[in-house]
């Protein structure tokens, strides 16, 4: 099957490896025949290069010679999308093809050449289509990275209709592929991303794995430290802790690092730190051979930060699917992952923590994730509709484009947008047309264009 890729790109990204994983495997055919498809897979075992890998090889050689960007790479967080870029820049320039990336604080758009490939947020694609962004045009392939983290979230409709905006703008049609390590119908993760009509194989691997977990309760903090001593006495032992929280982060680092043999092995990572704090501390604790690192969810996702011995989780995670995606990061390299769950002195029940806990690694065993059907949300909507008008410098645009532009979500019929765009109006963000069936700029909207507030700010789990 690796010799239906073109030769060159198959050695560039499987020229390692013996022999292709599942997944990998079944990605190629339907990616070349120019199929979407979404793939749920286990962590780490290679979904990136299952899709990256055909999409090139169908797509790189007119890319080439065009000198043209054709695969977007759109990642949830900045952090992932400057992993992703690390990940994928070896194979892809011995191809010779340019890799750059698009977020809020580096625009390769705008240094040298164009890339061949391009790594971003669905916050930088809203910025790009605003901006009428002519590296676009040339779009051939759209992959969506974790996209659990969108699904059934502001910004994943968001994103769903920033692909709306750019298929309308292109010639051509684009081919798209979802990937997750956590998804429970991948039907529902097509019918939210690219609407209920869209065609995509859907593609499964089971995504469990041997746990070997303990469930503790800690009484006091000499337990938990008493705990990690004992994890990492008498040999290399690389940990890293889970918390719920960025206060619940730092007391847990501050509880380690007051430990004169620990001291200079511990690491916080969490999401207010600086970037530049945050990347230091994921190439330190690679590095090292020892270390531990107590990180809030900001590590959740496939951050290369080495391999892992073992994964502590201090308090029940929100979901299984966080559930799973933080023990995922565990012994990536062997078939078990090593998971203690710690219950604090301070939750409110412990034997109900103790019992969730029980819940989600028996869940985890046998591979089940939830299942939820895709919401009817409606506020990317609103900002969506918000973002076209503007992008047109508030010119009066029409009511029937804009519903177009929604169709692919069925509960978004033209008496709902229509609704939508009469509140926007009624708070000053627009104005309808005196006689034509439009509506354009108001005040409110030209401010938000101002303040540069029109992408979109919606939090990670709305």
């Amino acid at each position: 099957m690796k010799s239906n890729l073109d030769s060159p790109v198959a050695s560039a990204f499987y020229g390692l490896f013996n022999e292709l994983r599942e997944a990998q495997y079944a990605a190629i055919e339907p990616l070349l025949s120019g199929s979407n498809i979404v793939l749920t897979s286990a962590t780490g075992s290679g979904k990136t290069e299952a899709v990256t890998a055909p999409l090139v090889s169908k797509y790189w050689r007119e890319a080439v010679r065009d000198d043209c960007l054709f695969l977007l790479y759109i990642a949830p967080t900045k952090a992932l999308v400057n992993d992703l870029e690390k990940r994928l820049h070896p194979p892809l320039s011995t191809l010779n093809l340019r890799v750059g990336v698009r977020h809020g604080d580096r625009d390769d758009l705008k240094s040298g050449s164009t890339p061949h490939v391009l790594i971003t947020t669905p916050e930088s694609l809203d910025v790009m289509l605003f901006r009428k962004d002519s590296a676009l045009d040339s779009i051939r392939a759209v992959i969506v990275d974790e996209v659990h983290l969108l699904y059934n979230t502001q910004r994943g409709l968001q994103l769903s209709v920033l692909l709306q905006r750019l298929q309308r703008i292109l010639h051509h049609d684009i081919q798209c592929a979802a990937l997750s390590a956590t998804v429970g119908d991948l039907s529902h993760i097509r019918d939210f991303l690219l609407g209920t009509e869209a065609n995509a194989e859907l593609l499964a691997f089971s995504a469990t794995r041997a746990i070997d977990a303990q469930i503790r309760h800690i009484e006091n903090p000499h337990q938990f430290l008493s705990l990690v001593r004992k994890m990492t006495k008498g040999r290399p032992t690389k940990l890293l802790v889970f918390a719920n929280s960025r206060r619940e982060c730092e007391r847990l680092a501050g509880i380690l690092q007051d430990d004169e043999a620990l001291r200079h092995n511990v690491f916080a990572h969490y999401s207010s730190l600086s970037q530049e704090v945050r990347l230091d501390t994921e190439r330190k604790f690679s590095a090292m051979h020892t270390a531990i690192c107590v990180a809030t969810s900001t590590l959740e996702l496939g951050i290369d930060i080495g391999d892992i011995d073992a994964v502590l989780l201090w308090g029940v995670p929100s979901g299984v699917d966080s559930f799973l995606q933080r023990i995922g990061r565990g012994n990536r390299r062997s078939n078990k992952t090593n998971v203690v769950c710690l219950v604090p002195h301070d939750v409110e029940s412990v034997p109900l923590d103790a019992l969730r806990f029980a819940v989600m690694l028996d869940a985890a065993s046998k591979g089940e994730l939830p299942i939820y059907e895709p919401f009817e949300l409606f506020g990317a909507a609103g900002q969506q509709c918000l973002s076209v008008i503007a992008s047109d410098d508030g010119r009066f645009t029409q009511i029937g484009f804009l519903c177009d532009l929604l169709k692919h979500k069925p509960y978004l019929q033209r008496d709902v947008v229509e609704s939508i765009l009469a509140e926007l109006a009624s708070n000053g963000f627009l104005q309808r047309h005196g006689y034509k069936n439009r509506y354009g700029a108001d005040e409110e909207l030209h401010q938000l264009v101002d303040m540069k507030m029109i992408y979109g700010n919606f939090g990670v789990g709305s």
